[in-house]
């Protein structure tokens, strides 16, 4: 392929990888918003419970919220995976371009040692002998690991609230 054709494939690659990125974003967005309903129904249901019955039901509330939960980790990580994709995509394309090469022929160029990609680019990539490695090994970090741990907790703290309501509706019971 010649240098044009490259150049016009690392500009659908760029836009390519911006667009996955917004899309995890939208996600993210969207499933946090569902979630933080459900967390206020959940809430509200337990300032208007009548009967220890009710908080039998409230349970379904923090299971269904741990079902989606799980659901949002697995939805992210297929997005942010194909954002890393993306990368390494063009990473290759970079490489065929020789972006990642310096130029020492001009003089009144700064940083002559440097080549066009931020070095750590570089540097982060050629650990690894294979795009899917690179996949495999940054799916597991970065902004995705964040949304993932608080994503654990979440479902940490769903666990706790039904043994809250299982603890609350005996105590109903026998009071």
């Amino acid at each position: 392929m010649d240098q044009e054709g490259l150049f016009k494939l690392l500009e659908l690659s760029i836009k390519e990888e911006q667009y996955y990125l917004s899309n995890f974003h939208k996600e993210l967005s969207l499933l946090w918003s569902i979630v933080s309903a459900i967390v206020a129904g959940l809430t509200l249901g337990l300032f208007k419970v009548q009967k220890p019955e009710h908080f039998l039901f409230l349970i379904l509330v923090p299971i269904l919220l741990f079902v989606i939960l799980n659901y949002t980790k697995k939805v992210l990580f297929r997005s942010y995976q194909r954002f890393l994709e993306c990368i390494s995509n063009r990473a290759k394309i970079e490489q065929l371009l020789g972006l990642h090469k310096t130029d020492t022929m001009n003089e009144k160029q700064y940083w002559l040692n440097e080549p066009l990609i931020p070095t750590r680019y570089i540097e982060s990539r050629s650990n690894f002998s294979s795009s899917s490695e690179f996949i495999s090994h940054y799916s597991k970090k970065g902004v995705y690991s964040s949304y993932s741990k608080s994503l654990t907790i979440m479902q940490f703290i769903c666990g706790i609230i039904i043994v809250m309501l299982i603890l609350l509706f005996f105590y109903e019971i026998t009071a």
